[in-house]
């Protein structure tokens, strides 16, 4: 039966993360990409980068990057974030 019980949690957890993505309307956006704010937003968020933990329907829990022991956390609409591809990650705007 437990295993039964696990199956299912699983088989849900999938469809509930694909629900999400199909919510936000941010189909290319997924947990642990990397991200910036659209560009002209917001002045003081020019050049930061963050790393996506949870996306929430149109909203994402965001994890700004760098060398702290506990990086700060947010949350911003997905419509105000861009994906940043996987090989530009040094690029200074």
């Amino acid at each position: 039966m437990y295993f039964l019980r696990m199956a299912i949690f699983k088989y849900l957890e999938g469809v509930t993360v694909t629900r999400y993505y199909k919510i936000n309307g941010s189909a290319n956006m997924k947990i642990s990409d990397i991200v910036k704010f659209t560009d002209g937003l917001y002045d003081d968020e020019k050049g930061a980068r963050y790393k996506v933990v949870e996306i929430n329907g149109d909203r994402a829990r965001i994890e700004f990057i760098c060398h702290l022991p506990i990086p700060p956390q947010s949350i911003a609409k997905t419509s105000e974030l861009e994906v940043i591809p996987q090989n530009k990650h040094d690029i200074k705007d």
